[in-house]
């Protein structure tokens, strides 16, 4: 069985420190360097960009969603609630 491990080098000063990359092919891994160009365009920026628009996109339906569950709970429900859990209520009265 061959196994093969592959690492991606970057911007990360880590990946600069005198002794990395021997230790890292000395462990019988491979260390590549990203092609030329846009360090933005990577698999990993792309897959992190997905993720987040995905991310943003839920948020917005569940604030949508919580806007319209607001009022779904009335006052009412709410003292008859604590009756039922044993607590007496008081009628809601206006603090304005």
């Amino acid at each position: 069985m061959l196994v093969l491990v592959l690492g991606v080098t970057g911007d990360l000063r880590g990946h600069e420190v005198a002794g990395v990359r021997g230790a890292v092919e000395g462990a019988g891994c491979r260390l590549l360097d990203p092609p030329p160009g846009r360090p933005d365009l990577g698999p990993v920026e792309m897959a992190s960009s997905k993720l987040k628009g995905l991310l943003r996109r839920a948020a917005e339906r569940l604030r949508a969603a919580l806007g319209r569950l607001a009022g779904a709970v009335t006052p009412a429900d709410a003292q008859a609630d604590t009756r039922h859990a044993g607590y007496a209520a008081t009628p809601a009265r206006s603090v304005l």
